[in-house]
Order: structure tokens, then sequence, then C-alpha cells
């Protein structure tokens, strides 16, 4: 099957022969793509609601891999297993909501080997909540697709064999917010969209003069020059 460029991109980062859970499985691309191409010989499809579940069902029948992905409902990790799969993938879910996921299922996290996660937002509590919990990022890439920036980060459970952590726990707060291995290898999507934000707000600056709002301007202008200062690390 085709899949979006994005859901691709993520499948890319599941290592050939993890057992996987797709957390929020919506319409159950990504399983099915992992069983389609022989990457996972285990997949199972996880949805807390009915109804994007039996839009799974429907495609995985569609695309004959009915046998290969398990559909199960479930809130967050809620129904899985310690130790059942060896890589978690949450993705297309606010940064807040995986926080909640990861925090009700804390106490087997560290069951699982790899986490591959995207937040569509608040992308800053979610690389806090993990390195909180235990788990280490290692890497993370952008990617961009119909007009949106898509964020995703790789974290594992066992650090014994990685040489290098990018994150500590006394971590300067911007590396938080964009991303401390998106500035450190000059992402230039990061850089993209940190120009394309400072010329929206300076825009967005001009327009609040001429009409005498004055109220935002200093917070705008404030977080321009945040911006210029990660862009100049990244320089």
């Amino acid at each position: 099957m085709e899949i979006s460029k994005r859901l691709e991109w993520i499948a890319s980062y599941v290592q050939p022969g993890e057992r996987v859970a797709d957390i929020g499985t919506d319409h159950g691309y990504i399983p099915i793509y992992l069983a389609q191409n022989n990457i996972s010989p285990k997949v199972i499809a996880m949805d807390i609601n009915f109804g994007p579940l039996e839009k799974a069902k429907n495609n995985m029948e569609a695309y004959h891999q009915e046998d290969k992905v398990e559909v199960r409902l479930s809130n967050g990790l809620m129904t899985l297993d310690e130790g059942e799969v060896d890589c978690v993938i949450i993705c297309g879910m606010g940064g807040r909501l995986i926080d909640q996921i990861l925090r009700e299922s804390k106490d087997k996290l560290h069951t699982y080997k790899r986490w591959i996660i995207s937040p569509h937002k608040d992308i800053e509590v979610v690389r806090k909540t993990l390195l909180e919990l235990g788990l280490a990022i290692i890497d993370e890439d952008m990617i961009y697709e119909d007009g949106h920036y898509y964020t995703l980060i790789i974290a594992i459970t066992d650090t014994k064999e990685v040489a290098y952590l990018p994150y500590s726990p006394n971590e300067n707060p911007l590396y938080f917010v964009y991303g401390k291995c998106l500035v450190t290898k000059k992402h230039p999507l990061l850089m993209e969209q940190l120009e394309m934000k400072n010329t929206r707000d300076t825009q967005l600056i001009a327009i609040l003069k001429e009409k005498g709002i004055i109220n935002r301007i200093a917070e705008l202008e404030h977080d321009i020059a945040i911006r210029k200062k990660v862009i100049k690390w990244m320089q």
C-alpha cells in the first residue's frame, strides 16, 4: 500500500524484526505498511475508540493483512502487556496527551526497548517527560508535509551501549523547546521553521503597531529574540 510521506518516514525508524505497537493507530496505515513490507513480525494496532479500530480492520482486510496485524481496543498502553513488543509508536496526537499516556503506564515503560514519538504540539512537554521517566532521547528528526512541520523523537530504555546521550537533567530549557538533537545537527527544516515564524511575527508586529495594539508586541519580540538565538547556535 502507498502511505503518506510522513507515515512512511515514521515507519522508516522501525528496525527490521522489531515487534511493534502503534498507539492511536487511527486507520491502521503504519501497522499495515510494517506487516506488508515484512518489517515487523508482530504488529498491534491500538486505539481508544471503536470507530478508528473498525476503519483499521477494514483497511487490513482490504490489503490482506488481517492475519498479520492484531487490532486491540486500548486506552494508551493499558492493554499492552509488559515486554509484549520491542518498539512503541505514539504519533498523531498532542504532547500533553502523550505525557498522560506515558505517565499512566510508567511502571511498565522500561519493558519496551524503543520509542518512536511524534507530537503535533507541546513537544517540549514530551521531551521533559521522557527524561523524567528514565527514557533516553537519542535522536530527533523533522519532515515537512502539506504545510506542516512534524518532529519525531527516538527514545530508548537501555542506554548501556550508547556512548553519548544528548539530554541531561540540567539541560538548557531552550533545547527542550527546539530539540537539542535538531539544533546540534543543524537540521535545515528547524532553521526554515524558525525563520518562517520570525518573518510571520515581524509582519504581525507591524500590523499591531499600525492598529495601536501594543499588548502583544513585547511577547512577540521576545519570541523572535529567542528564535534568533537558536538560529545563531545553528549557524
